[in-house]
């Protein structure tokens, strides 16, 4: 074998070595460009399951305070009506109280 047959398969097997590195670099990269772009688009669905989940306690929360400031609102009409009650029961004692003083009603 002459020096420049020699010389060019030498050439060729460091070329194609070159042509294997690199293809494996390139390789290794773009897997760990598709590996990060699968982690982010996992983050992206947790985010997006913790959003929907945070939403709906939020509605479960703002249904419960609605129940809440009924059944308050409900009370307050309640108490109101008993106090308007419990001051008619003292007029009215008020009243007799009076009318048994006077004389107009005599005790049984």
């Amino acid at each position: 074998m002459g020096l420049a047959l020699h010389t060019g398969i030498d050439v060729g097997l460091r070329t194609a070595q070159g042509l294997l590195l690199g293809d494996a670099l390139l390789t290794g990269a773009l897997d760990g460009l598709r590996t990060h772009q699968i982690t982010q688009a996992n983050a992206v669905g947790e985010v997006a399951s913790e959003l929907s989940r945070v939403r709906r306690l939020l509605a479960g929360a703002q249904a419960d305070a609605r129940v809440a400031r009924e059944d308050a609102d409900l009370a307050a009409r309640e108490l109101a009506a008993a106090g308007r009650r419990a001051a008619k029961a003292e007029a009215d004692l008020k009243i007799i109280l009076e009318a048994i003083r006077d004389g107009r009603l005599v005790r049984a």
